[in-house]
């Protein structure tokens, strides 16, 4: 399949075309390039795969005889269409599925290999997509691989063994057998999740419980000699005190953690036909979102000075425990576990994920991943396949849009005047914004989340003066707009204009849609 390309640079070139549309100041915001928050880190734009329904078993992997077009088993389509948006890190094997799988399972000769029940997801696992076939995509695509250990079921020993196979060298067992499968230079791999979900579906572990098999993963994990620059993350929950108590109880362990993850999902009604009273709803889940992360961030704060006086193992050096969020998305009503959780992809989706992408930049100097579930046929899906065809969601475009944020430094950005939403006692902006800056360019981000009224937002920039802007908008003609078959463009990324103006900038965000502005500044 030959694939249709927008490049964002192509996009800016043509928005000097692009029309003004005439609408009344809604907002004012103030872009403070002097208040740095942090760099944002390229893993926040991170995605999820997890064996379940056909993400990995059609999305990522036909094989090599398939009739649909392949790159040594890998789906052509899904893998060029992933190279667009540069996905920095890919987070595998699990999700609940995880704490069940046995990696060696899934290494040597795909005829050769064990056939499993899998235990969650209602089929059949044949192992020809193990940790050689992933480690392989994830190089193709130019990501760093985040491996999640079986801690449910699994063992210390078995998660030693698998990091030997990935990082050994010289004539040890595990460095060996990788060495016969077809892979002699180590893979390096950076990122282990010490499981997944222990509080539930990774073995109902209290919080000391878990803290005491973390002690142990940790301790043997940083010493084994294969250790320099892994980054262990810990489980943590969406409930402060479950993370409180587990900090707590981690004792002599804390020096060994050096991220902790926390899960979020958001149910709205169904996933094309909700009310407007969803959508709304679905919007302000970002202030529950923004509670739990600075609720994590909190607790993680609490034991730092602690941590800080613990001694460690050689020349293991601690930093700040960074926060990870390494599932999250969308997971609507009519999304059955029959069909691997699948569900339509809209716009309102897309303005979700862009929010909170905005609202993560906010937390930069802290959030160090997060990893939208789940990547390819599955919840929130940036791309979604049927036999051979191939749809691009209305999320996709996002992803792409926002990658000159790639490790660019988040700016703090304040709002007045900016207009609501609400649902009862409940009410906050309907217009999210976040804004980066790398050199003498800017880079704003703007989500209209209204699904009817257009909005004007006048920018000002403290200690500098826009001389340029272009823009990219994305849109459709309903925030139940989505890409299909018959109509893959419904919601696609379209040149817009910004107008330079004597104080700054006037952005002209269209109802329901996600905008991209690129501003050359000059210092004042």
């Amino acid at each position: 399949m030959k694939l249709k390309r927008r490049s964002f640079l192509s996009l800016m070139a043509l928005a000097a075309a692009a029309p003004m549309r005439a609408q009344k100041p809604a907002a004012a915001a103030t872009v403070l390039l002097d208040q740095e928050i942090g760099r944002i880190s390229p893993l926040i734009y991170g995605h999820f795969t997890e064996h379940i329904g056909r993400l990995i078993y059609e999305g990522v992997w036909v094989g090599a005889d398939s009739k649909i077009p392949n790159r040594n088993g890998y789906r052509l389509d899904t893998l060029q269409s992933l190279e667009r948006v540069r996905p920095p890190v890919f987070r595998w094997p699990g999700g609940c599925f995880g704490d069940t799988y046995h990696w060696e399972d899934g290494v040597g000769p795909i005829a050769q290999r064990i056939k499993r029940r899998n235990h969650w997801w209602l089929n059949e696992e044949p192992n020809t997509f193990g940790t050689d076939e992933f480690l392989q995509w994830c190089e193709l695509l130019k990501a760093q691989p985040y491996l999640s250990l079986n801690v449910g079921s699994g063992s210390v020993s078995e998660a030693l063994n698998w990091l030997e196979y990935c990082n050994g060298s010289g004539n040890s067992h595990y460095s060996a057998m990788r060495v016969r499968n077809g892979r002699e230079k180590p893979y390096g791999v950076q990122w282990w999740g010490v499981g997944n979900e222990n509080w539930g579906c990774g073995g109902l572990f209290t919080p000391s419980e878990y803290a005491q098999l973390f002690r142990q993963y940790g301790v043997y994990f940083k010493r084994m000699g294969l250790s320099v620059g892994n980054q262990l993350v810990g489980v943590g929950h969406d409930a402060d005190d479950w993370n409180r108590k587990f900090l707590g109880a981690l004792g002599a362990g804390l020096p060994y953690l050096d991220h902790l993850s926390v899960h979020r999902y958001f149910r709205r009604g169904h996933s094309v036909n909700f009310t407007d009273s969803d959508h709304i709803k679905l919007m302000l889940d970002l202030t529950a979102f923004e509670n739990l992360i600075t609720g994590a961030i909190g607790a993680i704060r609490e034991v730092e000075a602690q941590r800080a006086k613990m001694p460690l193992f050689g020349p293991l050096k601690p930093k700040p425990i960074g926060l990870i969020i390494d599932e999250w998305g969308v997971w609507h009503e009519d999304a059955p576990i029959e069909d691997g959780f699948r569900q339509n992809g809209v716009l309102r989706d897309a303005l979700f994920a862009a929010s909170c992408l905005n609202l993560f930049h906010q937390y930069a100097d802290r959030i160090a991943m997060t990893n939208i579930a789940q990547v390819i046929n599955c919840l929130q899906s940036i791309i979604l396949t049927d036999g051979a065809a191939m749809t691009l969601t209305p999320t996709f475009h996002v992803y792409e849009l926002y990658q000159p944020h790639y490790g660019a430094m988040s700016v703090k950005v304040d709002m007045t005047k900016a207009p609501t939403l609400a649902s009862g006692s409940e009410s906050r902006p309907s217009l999210s914004i976040s804004a980066s800056k790398s050199g003498d360019v800017v880079f704003l981000t703007l989500v209209n989340q209204s699904p009817n009224e257009d909005a004007d937002v006048d920018i000002n920039f403290r200690g500098a003066s826009p001389v340029k802007a272009t823009a990219i908008n994305l849109t459709g003609k309903s925030v139940r707009s989505q890409n299909t078959l018959g109509d893959p463009d419904a919601v696609s990324p379209k040149p817009w204009k910004a107008e330079i103006t004597r104080s700054g900038l006037k952005a002209q965000v269209p109802a329901r849609s996600v905008q991209a502005i690129k501003v050359s500044i000059k210092s004042s």
